[in-house]
């Protein structure tokens, strides 16, 4: 499981940022100043719910 930190733009001006990952089955991120879990299930298909597992 992959646990986001914080990045804050110190300019005024929208940040941009790349995020690394292979989907592997199993995968999961969670995204907790969102209060969303990204989930990719045995089948390979990815998708969102909040933290009490209902759809995003």
């Amino acid at each position: 499981m992959l646990r986001t930190g914080r990045s804050q733009s110190q300019t005024g001006k929208p940040k941009q940022y790349l995020e690394i990952g292979d989907r592997s089955i199993g995968n999961t991120v969670v995204y907790p100043d969102d209060d969303l879990i990204a989930v990719t299930d045995t089948a390979g298909n990815r998708g969102f719910t909040d933290k009490d597992g209902l759809p995003y």
